[in-house]
């Protein structure tokens, strides 16, 4: 976007008077991350879309409307189980923001619920229930935490954004028998920005490794590791036109079996797609 900088003086506090430079347009959002602060629990969010408003004000209080989603992984030796998203939606002001969760899959997923998927990955009656098994709770919630700040490490070499997300079967993994399975819900994800119009990201599913590396598993039948890889990549033609491009991995390649849909789960092929997006200012 664009935004007019001008000169103005401060009305208020200790630094009435003053000068300072102002804002004054709007800037639309169109990817990037966002950090969200729970206590100990730290996630990384995909923002989808949104705009930051400054109205010439000296104290730079834009107003935020920004919306990011954030993928919990659901993984399940019984068969592949839908994932689950969680929604964010900043608002406020720069200064005084707020942050308000949901679904986009479902209205009536409850505040609890959106929380404990987040900090275990399962909904609340999963870490409340008479026979919660609260060890593997505690280990989800360390995996994911971990996966989220080796993510926020790692940004900033060869990936300008790097996002490590991690599953682990949220009902009815058992912390003595995940073993070398910790990897079958892993993935990793590398995004660069190549030019000033040319964004790639990479997407890599890392259950191939953990069978690798299973004693138990003799991986027949099983997808290759060439199969778990998925690129992305966006175009800029113009200010208000992008071209997008991008391959999927299959769902057998991405959960590591071949019986994916055994849970009602329909598993798809490798997609392959391309879209073309316009923006219009009103």
């Amino acid at each position: 976007g664009a935004v007019s900088v001008t000169r103005a003086r401060i009305a208020n506090g200790p630094s009435a008077g003053r000068w300072q430079l102002a804002l004054e347009g709007p800037l639309q959002t169109v990817r990037g991350t966002y950090r969200l602060s729970l206590g100990p629990v730290q996630r990384t969010f995909t923002v989808e879309n949104g705009d930051v408003r400054f109205y010439g004000d000296p104290d730079l209080n834009a107003t935020l409307n920004i919306n990011a989603l954030h993928t919990v992984r659901q993984v399940s030796q019984q068969g592949a189980r839908p994932d689950v998203r969680v929604r964010v939606h900043i608002g406020g002001t720069r200064l005084s923001p707020t942050a308000e969760l949901s679904s986009p899959d479902s209205a009536r997923v409850s505040a609890a619920d959106l929380v404990s998927y987040l900090a275990t990955g399962g909904p609340s009656t999963a870490i409340s229930g008479p026979s919660t098994d609260y060890g593997s709770a505690a280990y989800r919630f360390a995996l994911s935490t971990v996966g989220t700040y080796l993510g926020g490490k790692a940004s900033g070499g060869i990936c300008d954004d790097v996002q490590l997300s991690t599953a682990v079967d949220a009902y009815g993994g058992q912390l003595r028998s995940v073993g070398t399975q910790v990897l079958q819900g892993t993935r990793f994800n590398c995004a660069k920005q190549v030019t000033d119009r040319v964004f790639v990201r990479l997407d890599a599913g890392l259950c191939q490794v953990g069978r690798l590396v299973d004693a138990n598993g003799s991986g027949t039948g099983s997808p290759g590791i060439q199969d778990a890889f998925g690129v992305k990549l966006d175009y800029r033609l113009g200010a208000d036109m992008t071209v997008s491009a991008g391959v999927e991995p299959p769902t057998s390649a991405v959960y590591c079996r071949d019986d994916a849909g055994a849970r009602g789960f329909a598993p798809t092929p490798r997609q392959i797609g391309l879209d073309l997006f316009r923006l219009w200012r009103f």
